[in-house]
């Protein structure tokens, strides 16, 4: 009932993105003219009515996936912007973070979402069986291993753009750390090369203080994607994934989410 009778706000999300989906199949890309500032707008106006969590030291795509993506109206929204990201400027950074657990378009998918949701809440009879592996099994499209990569975070100190995308650069940081300055190599093999030569296993003789360098790899996405991002921001992101930052290193309060500031 809710989907065959949406509100004008929803229909117009829908309409929205029914014509970012038909831009990407027309693979032209006059069809996303202009489709920067519609869809970003509409996905700030989403942000702007949440209560958004403190950004995590860890699981920050998970955390911001769940308080942004949660309902119809967010995930049609972001939906759109991602959509107008990868096409608009014929980027392979346009990563699809959502997984099948916040889709929410339409009776069969929000049944999906809805099972997803409150998958903490059912118990099997089956103890060894879990809500996530009945849906892999399924063969839904699930983006869990996007959403566990290891996070890349820190104060930006550059926004470079190349060929339709951006890369950014962390600021340097190095800091004193205990770690091994001497060691012997043993006849055990812990594994072997891509090439087929075997790794041995070393152990530690001796232990020390390095200055050990932490900055984190750069970042590179879609420029439609990496808007209001600046340097001197703190910024959490994965792999070829902005996922959101704060005004300091000092501060755990997003301004940013997901290719929207929040205001």
């Amino acid at each position: 009932k809710e989907w065959a009778s949406p509100s004008p706000a929803r229909a117009k999300l829908v309409a929205q993105l029914e014509t970012m989906e038909a831009a990407t199949r027309s693979n032209k890309h006059s069809a996303f003219a202009g489709c920067d500032a519609s869809t970003r707008a509409a996905w700030e106006a989403q942000l702007k009515g949440l209560k958004l969590p403190k950004v995590p030291s860890e699981g920050a795509a998970s955390a911001f996936v769940a308080a942004t993506l949660g309902s119809p109206e967010g995930y049609l929204a972001y939906q759109a912007l991602r959509l107008c990201s990868a096409g608009d400027e014929n980027s392979s950074k346009g990563l699809d973070i959502v997984g099948a657990d916040v889709v929410q378009r339409g009776p069969r998918t929000a049944t999906i979402a809805a099972w997803m949701a409150s998958s903490a809440q059912i118990k099997f009879d089956d103890r060894g069986l879990k809500m996530n592996e009945l849906l892999a099994n399924g063969n839904l499209p699930m983006s869990e291993g996007a959403r566990f990569q290891q996070q890349r975070q820190g104060v930006i100190a550059k926004i470079e753009e190349n060929e339709g995308s951006v890369v950014i650069s962390f600021k340097r940081v190095v800091e004193p750390r205990e770690d091994c300055i001497k060691w012997k190599e043993t006849d055990h093999i812990e594994t072997f090369r891509a090439d087929g030569s075997p790794l041995y296993r070393r152990e530690c003789l001796k232990w020390g203080i390095v200055k050990m360098d932490l900055t984190a790899e750069p970042l590179e996405v879609g420029k439609v994607m990496a808007q209001g991002l600046k340097p001197g921001m703190y910024l959490v992101g994965i792999e070829g994934f902005a996922i959101v930052a704060t005004a300091s290193a000092k501060s755990t309060k997003p301004i940013w989410v997901f290719g929207g500031s929040v205001k």
